[in-house]
């Protein structure tokens, strides 16, 4: 797969997330209208739909077609619209710029923004019961475990754990371990429960513990250069406020270890994300007409790897 490939096969995940968003958060005449223009605001505001792209090539690396994982990308999408929601509220990050628009509480009021963080949360298990309920025996069985699993990463022991150490931390001095172990409930627990949804859909447990690891590493990668973004990039370039970190007084990976140090770990971690989506590769294969050959999933999900790595956004 070249460049151009990677590149093609990224827009039609991208657009298949995006079609489905848009059908699916459609404004009418109600007495909450304001509420559904304010998810909707949020929703369709753009972003790189990471989460789903993951989904997306681990559910074609094991032969299911990615339109069968729409309402659980579509899920994690939601919930991970209302953690930016709220992070941007002025009693959390209080943060006025989101993807290069105001925040959804500067427009909408922080009330209304509360309400559509809610209820995105709602929705997303709507939207996934919806599918659920049409399913029977062991892809019914293996739907609900895959909910679960998104559920736990968004819950109290996921992102929630995540968020309130980050707040808990504020200008106190913490460790290494203890920011990897943040993060790893912050920004990478929904990234696992995309990458792990698909795998337990197919029934493949024998690649829950690879595929774990593999979204810890991308979560740390993702977040690591995030920090490192955030205190060199501009605010142009970004889309959000630039050294917000920094100025409330939060522990990010560029002040616990510095930019060098944060550089060695950036490259640590996308060698071992590399080397574990090669690993899981060879224990796959993927019917493709009438023979059985590796899917080229796995070359997308490399230069996914490496455009996270790379990115300056």
């Amino acid at each position: 797969m070249n460049e151009a490939d990677y590149s093609q096969k990224y827009k039609l995940y991208k657009d298949l997330i995006e079609k489905y968003l848009d059908e699916n958060s459609v404004i009418f005449e109600c007495p909450q209208k304001k509420v559904l223009e304010s998810m909707r605001y949020s929703l369709m505001a753009g972003g790189k739909r990471i989460r789903p792209v993951f989904m997306f090539a681990f559910s074609e690396l094991l032969g299911i077609p990615p339109h069968d994982m729409l309402p659980f990308a579509a899920a994690v999408e939601m919930i991970h619209t209302y953690s930016l929601i709220h992070d941007d509220l002025p009693v959390m990050d209080d943060d006025n710029l989101r993807r290069g628009k105001p925040s959804n509480h500067v427009v909408f009021g922080e009330a209304t923004a509360l309400l559509a963080g809610d209820a995105f949360l709602n929705k997303a298990f709507e939207t996934m019961l919806d599918a659920v309920s049409k399913y029977e025996g062991e892809k019914l069985k293996n739907s609900v475990s895959a909910m679960k699993a998104i559920a736990e990463a968004s819950g109290n022991m996921g992102m929630i754990a995540g968020q309130m150490v980050d707040i808990e931390s504020e200008y106190k001095k913490i460790t290494g371990d203890e920011l990897r172990n943040m993060h790893i409930n912050k920004t990478g627990a929904l990234l696992k429960a995309a990458c792990l949804a698909p795998v337990i859909m197919a029934g493949r447990y024998d690649l829950i513990r690879d595929v774990m690891i593999f979204s810890a590493y991308i979560g740390l990668m993702f977040q690591i250069k995030d920090d490192i973004l955030d205190e060199n990039g501009s605010e142009e370039i970004l889309g959000k406020s630039a050294g917000s970190d920094r100025r409330r007084g939060k522990n990010t990976f560029v002040s616990v270890y510095g930019i060098k140090k944060c550089e060695r770990f950036l490259n640590e971690y996308m060698e071992e994300s590399v080397r574990i989506i090669k690993n899981v590769n060879e224990k796959i294969e993927v019917p493709i007409g009438d023979i059985r050959r590796k899917s080229d999933a796995a070359e997308f999900l490399r230069l996914l790897t490496m455009y996270l790595y790379n990115r300056n956004k």
